[in-house]
C-alpha cells in the first residue's frame, strides 16, 4: 500500500490524497464520506495513467479526516497544521453550520495560504451556496470569498463550484465521484462509465431473474452473444443487439474518452515534432550537414499547421524553413516552377500536395505567426500550385507519381493524397489558381476517378496502386486510406459513394477492431518509364509507405459522420466507433513506442490524420 501511495502522489511531501474539513455537527456525514472515499477503487482503465504529476492509483488511500474536539486557542493545532500541508487536496463539508465553524473557516484559510486554492473541492450537504437575509448559507467566509496575499479574507465574491449530496442536485453516487475526478484531475464522465455499465448490468440480472426459464435461457444467450463468444448466430444476434443499442460486454468507448486520448496522442507527437525540428533531424537543408528532404518538410508543416493546439514557437520554427525551401531549393527553368532539388533525376507529387495542405492550413489559422506570412504564404501555394499542374490529368481525374512519366502511369495512391490536399483547400476556404470553381471541379473529377477505379471482388474488394503496375490484387492499408478521403469528400463536398463501396468501406473497417498494429506500414512500388536527359528511355521503381494507422482512424471518423448523414442502420456506426476505440486506446501506447524509433516524417504524418479525426 505505501509503495503505490508514493508513487501516486510523486511527491513525498504529501502523505494524504485529501484532507476533510467538517463542522462537527456533520461528523456522521464526514464519516461517511471518507469511508466511500477510501474503499472507492479506481476504474482499471485509468490505474498506472498519468494526470499532470501523478501516476493514478488504485484507491485513494489515506484520507485525514479524524479530528478531537479542539482546542481554544486561535491557532490550528499542530496535528491538523500537519495535515493540512500533507493533504494534496482540501475536501469543505459545506452546510449551515460549517458556514460558522471557525476551525473550517480556519484550514480553508491555511490551505489557499498554501497556495493551493484551485485544490479545494466543496461538497454540499446542507444550506445554500448564497447566504440572504432569510436563506441559511453553507460556505465559509473563506471559500465565499478571495483571500488576500496576508491571508485575509476580502469581499471579492469567490464561490467556487461545488458537488451538491442534496435532493434533486447531484445526488450521493454523483457527488462523490466529482470529488474523486477533481481530486486525480480525470474527466467525471471517466469514472460515471463504469457506474452506468454496472446499473445496466444489474436492471439486466433483475429482469433475468424474474423470467421463466426459457426466457433466462434465451437471455443467456444474448449475453453469450455479446460476450463475443463464437456460438451458432452469434454474428446475427450481435448485430441485432448492436441495431437497438443493447450491448453490454462489448462497451462502445465514449466520446470523452476518445477525444482525451487523441488530446494525448497529439500533444506527444507535436512534442517530438518540436524536438525534432530543435535537433536538426528534420532534413531542412539549412542546419550544417543537413540534406533537403521537401517531403518531409511539407509533412511537417502539415502537422504542425494542422495542429489547432500548436503553440507559436512551434509555427515560427517553420517559416525560415519554408523560406529556404522556396528561396534556394525550388528548381525553376524558364520562369516555371518545376519541383525541388532533392527530386531528380524524377520528380515526385508528394512533397507539393502536403505543402498544399500545410499552406491552406497556414492561411486558415488565426495566431499572430500565421497572420504575418499570409502574403508569402498565399505566393507559395500559387507556385506549389503551378508544379502540382504538371501532376494531373484533367480529362482524366487522375494524378501521376511523376510529371516525367510517359504513358497513362496513374498512381492510385498518389490521387488519394491529391484528393485529400484539395478537400483541405476547400475546407480552409483557399481556390485553384484563384478559382475556387476549378477546384471543386478538382475534388469531383478526382472522386470520379478513384470511385471507377475501385475493385469490387469478393475476396477483398479495395483498390490497386497504380494503373500501369503490375496487378497484385487490393491494398487492405491503401485501400484504408482511400476510404478515408472517399468518406471526407461525400461528408465535406457531397460526392456520392456506390453502394459497393458503402458496404465493403464499412466491413473493412468494422473488421479492423481485432486488428494488431504491426506492421505498422506497407510500401508500395511503382514503375516509371522515362527519358532522361541523353534521349534514352530507362526506368526507375518509386516507393511510398503508406500507414494504415492513422487513416484509419481518421477514415472511421469520416465513416461515422457518412453513415449519419445518409441514414445508415445504428450497428454500422456502432461498429465503427468499436473499430475507432480499439484503434485508439489499445493500440495507440504500441504507436507511441514505434514512432519513437522512427524518422520524423511518420510521425508527421500521424500526427496530420489524428489532427482531422475528430
Amino acid at each position: 500500500m505505501a509503495d503505490s501511495r508514493e508513487q501516486a502522489q510523486g511527491d513525498p511531501d504529501y502523505h494524504y490524497w485529501a484532507f476533510i474539513s467538517y463542522s462537527q455537527h456533520d461528523a456522521r456525514f464526514a464519516q461517511r464520506l471518507h469511508a466511500w472515499l477510501e474503499r472507492y477503487r479506481i476504474p482499471r482503465s485509468l490505474v498506472g495513467q498519468r494526470s499532470g504529476s501523478l501516476t493514478i492509483p488504485p484507491r485513494l488511500f489515506p484520507i485525514f479526516r479524524d479530528r478531537d474536539e479542539l482546542p481554544s486557542s486561535s491557532d490550528l493545532p499542530t496535528t491538523l497544521d500537519t495535515a493540512l500541508r500533507q493533504s494534496r487536496a482540501l475536501i469543505v463539508i459545506c452546510s449551515p453550520q460549517a458556514a460558522i465553524s471557525r476551525w473550517v473557516n480556519k484550514e480553508v484559510l491555511a490551505f489557499k495560504a498554501s497556495g493551493r486554492g484551485d485544490r479545494i473541492f466543496p461538497i454540499i450537504l446542507d444550506g445554500e451556496p448564497g447566504a440572504g437575509p432569510n436563506t441559511p448559507g453553507c460556505f465559509p467566509p473563506a471559500l465565499r470569498f478571495v483571500v488576500d496575499d496576508e491571508g485575509r479574507t476580502t469581499t471579492t465574491s469567490a464561490e467556487p463550484a461545488a458537488a451538491d449530496v442534496r435532493d434533486g442536485k447531484d445526488g450521493w453516487p454523483n457527488a462523490c465521484l466529482k470529488l474523486v475526478a477533481g481530486i486525480l484531475g480525470v474527466r467525471f464522465d471517466a469514472l460515471r462509465q463504469r457506474e452506468v455499465a454496472r446499473a445496466k448490468r444489474r436492471r439486466l440480472l433483475a429482469l433475468t431473474s424474474a423470467t421463466a426459464a426459457a426466457v433466462i435461457a434465451a437471455a443467456t444467450y444474448v449475453v453469450l452473444a455479446d460476450s463475443g463468444l463464437n456460438i451458432p448466430g452469434g454474428n446475427s444476434l450481435r448485430t441485432v443487439i448492436d441495431h437497438q443499442g443493447w450491448t453490454i460486454f462489448r462497451p462502445v468507448p465514449s466520446e470523452q474518452l476518445l477525444a482525451g486520448r487523441l488530446d494525448q496522442l497529439r500533444g506527444k507527437l507535436r512534442k517530438y515534432l518540436y524536438e525534432s525540428i530543435q535537433s536538426n533531424k528534420v532534413r531542412t537543408g539549412i542546419a550544417p550537414r543537413s540534406s533537403l528532404s521537401a517531403w518531409e518538410v511539407a509533412q511537417v508543416a502539415a502537422a504542425v499547421y494542422s495542429d489547432r493546439d500548436a503553440p507559436s514557437q512551434d509555427v515560427a520554427s517553420l517559416q525560415a524553413i519554408l523560406a529556404h525551401l522556396f528561396s534556394h531549393d525550388l528548381v525553376v527553368k524558364s520562369g516555371e516552377p518545376l519541383g525541388w532539388h532533392e527530386d531528380p533525376p524524377l520528380s515526385r507529387a508528394e512533397a507539393p500536395l502536403y505543402l498544399v495542405i500545410a499552406l491552406s492550413r497556414s492561411l486558415a489559422r488565426h495566431d499572430p505567426a500565421s497572420a504575418a506570412t499570409e502574403p508569402t504564404y498565399r505566393s507559395y501555394l500559387e507556385t506549389t500550385q503551378k508544379v502540382l499542374d504538371r501532376y494531373y490529368v484533367p480529362g482524366v481525374g487522375a494524378w501521376k507519381m511523376s510529371d516525367q512519366e510517359a504513358g497513362e502511369p496513374w498512381f492510385t495512391y498518389t490521387s488519394a493524397l491529391a484528393l485529400e490536399a484539395l478537400l483541405e483547400m476547400r475546407a480552409n476556404g483557399a481556390c485553384w489558381h484563384g478559382s475556387c470553381e476549378q477546384r471543386d471541379e478538382m475534388i469531383r473529377n478526382t472522386s470520379n476517378w478513384l470511385v471507377k477505379s475501385f475493385l469490387n471482388r469478393s475476396e477483398l474488394p479495395g483498390w490497386e496502386p497504380g494503373s500501369s503496375d503490375l496487378a497484385t490484387g487490393a491494398d487492405p492499408d491503401l485501400s484504408a486510406f482511400i476510404y478515408s478521403v472517399l468518406a471526407r469528400a461525400a461528408v465535406e463536398a457531397g460526392i456520392k459513394l456506390p453502394r459497393d463501396i458503402e458496404a465493403s468501406g464499412w466491413r473493412q473497417l468494422a473488421d479492423m477492431a481485432n486488428r494488431p498494429y504491426k506492421p505498422a506500414y506497407r510500401t508500395l512500388n511503382h514503375f516509371a518509364e522515362y527519358t532522361n536527359s541523353q534521349g534514352v528511355q530507362v526506368g526507375q521503381t518509386l516507393t511510398v509507405r503508406t500507414f494504415w494507422y492513422p487513416w484509419s482512424i481518421k477514415a472511421t471518423h469520416y465513416w461515422i459522420r457518412y453513415v449519419d448523414r445518409v441514414g445508415l442502420p445504428l450497428e454500422y456506426k456502432i461498429a465503427l466507433e468499436r473499430t475507432r476505440g480499439h484503434l485508439v486506446l489499445d493500440l495507440s501506447d504500441e504507436m507511441l513506442d514505434d514512432v519513437a524509433r522512427s524518422l520524423p516524417f511518420a510521425a508527421a504524418e500521424i500526427e496530420y490524420a489524428l489532427n482531422g479525426a475528430y
